[in-house]
């Protein structure tokens, strides 16, 4: 994955993200947890999925991953990288999931 997202600016936390990238031990780790609880197959729900940190490897190992992302910049960037990508939790079938997570998801209003 080679910086799928350069040029998105809208969400204030980009810089964030993108330093959360280069985290890779502690990625790792996060993706074991994941990893631990999940069953094959499953499909799985990336909770502010934001630059697809954990959606694009999880979707290497063969499960359907679907993101919410409420913002319009990235949830376009991972459409078009092949996700299923919504901006709210309201637009999922009731029981369409078998698993969610959501990391290093920090919000603040302004």
């Amino acid at each position: 994955m080679d910086r799928p997202f350069e040029g998105v600016e809208q969400y204030e936390g980009l810089q964030n993200l993108e330093a959360m990238r280069h985290a890779v031990r502690y990625t790792n780790f996060q993706l074991s947890l994941i990893k631990k609880f999940k069953q094959h197959k499953d499909r799985i729900l990336d909770f502010g999925a934001g630059l697809g940190t954990f959606a694009f490897p999880l979707r290497s190992d063969d499960h359907e991953i679907v993101c919410v992302e409420p913002d319009g910049s990235m949830r376009e960037k991972l459409k078009e990288e092949g996700f299923r990508c919504e901006a709210s939790l309201a637009a999922l079938e009731s029981g369409s999931l078998d698993f969610g997570y959501t990391l290093n998801v920090s919000e603040s209003g302004s």
